[in-house]
């Protein structure tokens, strides 16, 4: 797959997305657009299609001093 393709894909889908009730048939622009998967994020829904894997995130955002630095230390790649 090209990035132009990529780009397109993602541009349509976004076009598509009107609001929450259009998260679920948004996705049918993508059918025939040899796309593997798709994930649209409208405000607090998440929507996804095909082939993607959601994993939990290593990142904890924190104001606190300590989670300040594990934040830091977590961005550079050092275990915190």
């Amino acid at each position: 797959m090209s990035a132009a393709l990529a780009d397109a894909a993602a541009t349509a889908l976004c076009n598509a997305v009107k609001g929450r009730n259009s998260l679920e048939n948004a996705f049918s622009i993508l059918k025939d657009a040899r796309i593997h998967g798709a994930l649209v994020i409208l405000g607090k829904f998440l929507a996804s299609w095909g082939n993607v894997e959601i994993v939990p995130s290593r990142w904890r955002g924190s104001s606190s001093k300590r989670g300040k630095e594990r934040n830091k230390a977590v961005a550079e790649g050092v275990k915190a």
